[in-house]
């Protein structure tokens, strides 16, 4: 499972970029990036990355041969600065770009993964599904979530997050509060190496928000 804590959205300037890549970098140790890797001027991505860890972009022949081949295949004159598109650094990894010409990139450095995939969403997706994932999937920890919803009727919901408020700044187990059409929702969740250890945590705050709102559930 990936704790996800952190979205950024920033637009095409490096100056930027860097700033928001040295940020995530200093914060997380999990990196997702999408867009930006295209040929044009205003594709900042690849010379984001690179300024923030500080290496040289080259050139990957195998990417450049991929990205020749696939113009070839359509019967399209590749322009120059397509070429681009196969740089890498070398911490990066190029990722096989089955439905564009953009690779992605696999980073990791100084204990940091850093992921960067097209924009385009069914390049984007296809990458996600058949390279990205499949890699993390091999890395994962074996830890399991556990989420339980109590539903609270007849009290609003400023009410109810005042009530409930010691348990908020609880870590792990996590309690929201959320205002729906059938009353308010209270979900808690758990993260631990165990099915059983993550129930006995839920159940630990469970029993707490009853205690407080009683019959309101």
């Amino acid at each position: 499972r990936i704790d996800l804590y952190w979205i950024s959205q920033v637009g095409d300037n490096q100056t930027r970029l860097v700033e928001v890549l040295k940020r995530a970098w200093q914060r997380s140790d999990l990196i997702l990036t999408t867009g930006g890797l295209g040929p044009t001027e205003d594709d900042l991505t690849r010379e984001a990355i690179a300024e923030m860890l500080g290496e040289e972009l080259r050139i990957d022949p195998v990417s450049e041969q991929r990205i020749r081949e696939r113009f070839t295949r359509r019967g399209i004159k590749m322009a120059p600065s397509n070429i681009k598109q196969a740089a890498v650094i070398p911490s990066a990894k190029a990722i096989h770009n089955a439905r564009g010409t953009a690779p992605g990139w696999w980073v990791e450095k100084d204990g940091h993964i850093l992921m960067a995939m097209p924009g385009p969403p069914e390049e984007m997706h296809h990458m996600w599904h058949t390279e990205v994932l499949p890699r993390l999937h091999q890395r994962a920890t074996g830890a399991i979530i556990f989420s339980k919803t109590l539903k609270v009727f007849g009290l609003p919901e400023g009410t109810v997050g005042e009530l409930v408020s010691p348990l908020l700044s609880s870590a792990n187990p996590t309690l929201g509060v959320y205002a729906k059409a059938d009353g308010i929702h209270l979900r808690f969740t758990a993260k631990a190496q165990s099915q059983k250890q993550a129930e006995e945590m839920v159940a630990w705050g469970e029993a707490r928000v009853r205690s407080i709102l009683g019959e309101s559930i």
